[in-house]
């Protein structure tokens, strides 16, 4: 397997399990804020399985690190910051337009907006400088 192939494999799967720690992190610090939002009791948090809590999100997470990869191989400007640009722009045109939908028509809290959209960008910047970063691009 050539080197290229090897760093690309390492770059998507870096990207995603750093996504999905930063979540961990992210949902602890804002778990009473999420689940008063969520309309989650922590009977109901601690009944879910801690294995399906983890693997649900990293599956979302390397799903879309492949995506972002294909992308990336789209654009002219593969520069870190172009890979952040479109990183941003992927999160304003696509998963802040769901999250606003799936808060106002679920008649879920507004506090969901700031806590899962801001998840959801953190973790899309984190996958671009991730694969930009290990697949060594232009600054």
């Amino acid at each position: 397997m050539s080197n290229i192939r090897i760093r690309v494999g390492i770059a998507l799967i870096a990207g995603a399990f750093i996504a999905n720690a930063l979540g961990a992190v992210w949902y602890m610090v804002f778990q009473q804020p999420w689940m008063t939002a969520s309309g989650v009791t922590m009977e109901q948090a601690q009944a879910s399985s801690a294995v399906l809590v983890f693997l649900v999100p990293l599956a979302a997470w390397l799903i879309a690190s492949c995506a972002m990869m294909m992308l990336f191989a789209l654009v002219t400007d593969r520069s870190l910051m172009g890979r952040v640009k479109v990183a941003g722009l992927v999160w304003l045109a696509g998963t802040l337009s769901a999250t606003i939908l799936s808060v106002y028509f679920g008649g879920r809290g507004a506090n969901l907006l700031w806590i899962d959209g801001g998840y959801l960008l953190i973790g899309l910047m984190t996958i671009a400088v991730a694969q930009g970063l290990i697949l060594k691009t232009r600054a």
